[in-house]
């Protein structure tokens, strides 16, 4: 009987299965993901590139989450914080010489809110960064009308939210 049929079928499986359990433990030690690849023991020109597929390897994405649920960042936790969001507020803050330090009313945290409903988008599959060739981005509108459109569903007009 030949050698070659007590070697495994594939070749440097496990060698790849160690590299990446190396990779996610650095990416969870707090290493970016150049540093996570060159940790693990990648080597070699386009590690940066390498390094970002290796980020979406199903092993990889198995061990952050994992790590995130035991650290308390759950993904209902996270959905709840993207929802409390959607309602940020912020409030000014003014030095008034006649009054001292003045406060203004509950103003709506247009950042914080955007931020959220990108997050939420992005969550759902809805919004990706995508270059019409123009050098401009397509905006987070288009994105939003698109998921609606695949999913069998229409926007909002103005006189429905008005009701």
């Amino acid at each position: 009987m030949s050698a070659d049929l007590d070697k495994p079928k594939r070749k440097g499986f496990f060698k790849k299965r160690l590299k990446l359990a190396k990779f996610a433990k650095a990416l969870i030690g707090g290493k970016n993901h150049r540093e996570a690849a060159l940790a693990a023991g990648y080597k070699g020109s386009g590690i940066s590139v390498r390094a970002t597929a290796l980020s979406k390897e199903p092993e990889v994405i198995r061990a952050l989450d994992a790590a995130l649920d035991r650290a308390g960042a759950s993904l209902d936790k996270t959905a709840r914080v993207i929802a409390e969001a959607h309602r940020a507020n912020t409030v000014k803050v003014f030095n008034d010489p006649e009054n001292g330090i003045t406060y203004s009313d509950p103003l709506i945290d247009h950042n914080t809110r955007m931020k959220a409903a990108e997050l939420n988008l992005k969550a759902r599959g809805l919004l990706q960064s995508h270059d019409d060739g123009s050098g401009q981005v397509i905006g987070v509108g288009f994105f939003l009308l698109k998921g609606l459109k695949d999913r069998g569903m229409t926007a909002p007009t103005i006189e429905a939210q008005a009701e």
